[in-house]
């Protein structure tokens, strides 16, 4: 077993001084591994929201891919295409192989775990699949979801990230990752609904995870356009050098 953080601790290590409260759970070595691939991901398209330095040397680490032999590799590239055209072309184990739902369906799970000291054996995961940018400064944040049968616990990892699991009775746990920029104060949310079971799927259409109160409209976090994919004539795919594009 190894150690786990949620999530990954290069998301928000060195962006401020308050770095000591790190989440974490324990995890099988190939789970982890496996993790790590989508961690390198997402700190290479979204690391720039945070203004990490280490984002552009996370783009040019990324997993070279020359063929397509499993379905974690077929994932990536799917991945990838959907950074450049926005659209999921594919699922893998049920989940859209766009960057956020593949990664947060291995987080997430994460902080369910964190949260509920069980692994998440329910019905499906319902995910976000863009970045939120909640368009406010983050010391306006307000969340008017405290009402009777609401339930949240939130754990400060720093103050540029926090992790969250929040439910209204009756309804599926929301799974949430918030992180904010110190220098301009913006905060961003990755969010997803858990169906724990089949009497939540109904719920699940009527709970809208941003459903929140802002004075500002939501918008999505532009991500960074990490590869150029390209399809060859006799099959498989090229990739062009790394953009420094932000």
């Amino acid at each position: 077993m190894t150690k786990e953080h949620l999530p990954f601790k290069a998301l928000y290590k060195g962006v401020d001084k308050n770095q000591n409260r790190a989440a974490i759970i324990k995890i099988c070595l190939d789970c982890n591994r496996s993790k790590s691939l989508w961690d390198q991901e997402f700190l290479a398209v979204y690391g720039h929201l945070l203004d990490i330095s280490r984002a552009e040397k996370a783009q040019d680490s990324l997993k070279k891919i020359n063929e397509v032999n499993n379905t974690t590799t077929f994932a990536i590239i799917a991945s990838r295409t959907a950074t450049i055209t926005g659209d999921s072309i594919a699922k893998v184990s049920g989940i859209p192989t766009d960057l956020i739902s593949q990664w947060f369906s291995l987080c997430g799970r994460g902080i369910y775990y964190y949260f509920k000291r069980k692994p998440f054996e329910g019905v499906g995961i319902s995910i976000m699949p863009k970045v939120i940018d909640h368009n406010i400064s983050a010391k306006n944040y307000k969340n008017t979801q405290e009402r009777q049968g609401f339930t949240e616990n939130i754990y400060e990892i720093s103050k540029s990230c926090n992790i969250s699991l929040s439910q209204q009775e009756g309804q599926p746990p929301l799974v949430k990752t918030t992180m904010v920029n110190q220098q301009t104060n913006r905060m961003f949310s990755i969010v997803g609904s858990f169906i724990e079971e089949e009497s939540q799927l109904i719920k699940t259409k009527q709970n809208n995870p941003v459903n929140l109160d802002f004075e500002k409209p939501l918008r999505f976090a532009e991500p960074r356009k990490i590869h150029k994919v390209s399809f060859k004539e006799n099959g498989g795919y090229s990739y062009e050098e790394s953009t420094k594009s932000k």
